[in-house]
């Protein structure tokens, strides 16, 4: 009888222990996210500041409709984003770069704009057809190297944005993004 007493409270010592590792964990889990402290990878991007020597090669064109930045625009989370902001996608693009008749490049550009251009969306639509022209071109006459350049893709943003706004009436885009960017030789 002594034998299964000793079984069993080491049985319930083991419950215990076991119940209070999960309450512990629980415990941590809630606060360490109910604080808003998240794992590295699903943080937010922040969006990085400018260099001078990007904005020295580019000369700004048109200074109404800046690109937004989420640092400079008090980005305060999904909410304020898309009720401001909209996206467009132009759609892909599919080019030999230049020097090579075997690599291909895609890559799918959206395009995004506030909302309180309400003219915007209906002139983004009819002119896809000349924006995704105008882009095959652009990218076309860029080699392997240059489109692989990770530090070159702001520099394809800012000319992407400065063609399109160059051919729209109605209103500005305000950022280009790269749903896909893909080179494959």
């Amino acid at each position: 009888m002594k034998n299964n007493f000793g079984k069993i409270n080491l049985l319930v010592v083991l419950v215990i222990v076991l119940v209070q590792l999960i309450i512990a964990g629980g415990i941590f889990f809630y606060f360490k996210y109910a604080s808003g402290s998240l794992p590295q990878q699903q943080r937010p991007m922040q969006a990085l500041p400018s260099t001078e020597s990007q904005s020295s090669r580019r000369p700004q064109e048109d200074t109404r409709h800046e690109p937004r930045s989420f640092s400079d625009s008090g980005f305060s989370g999904a909410k304020d984003y898309t009720r401001d902001f909209a996206m467009f996608s132009v759609g892909d693009i599919i080019v030999n770069p230049a020097g090579t008749s075997t690599a291909f490049f895609i890559t799918t550009v959206l395009v995004e704009y506030r909302q309180s251009d309400k003219r915007l969306p209906p002139e983004l639509t009819n002119k896809a057809p000349l924006f995704r022209d105008r882009m095959t071109g652009y990218f076309s006459r860029l080699t392997v190297e240059e489109l692989r350049d990770m530090e070159n893709r702001d520099i394809f943003r800012d000319d992407i944005m400065r063609i399109i706004n160059n051919l729209l009436v109605e209103g500005r885009i305000t950022d280009v993004f790269f749903e896909q960017f893909l080179i494959q030789q």
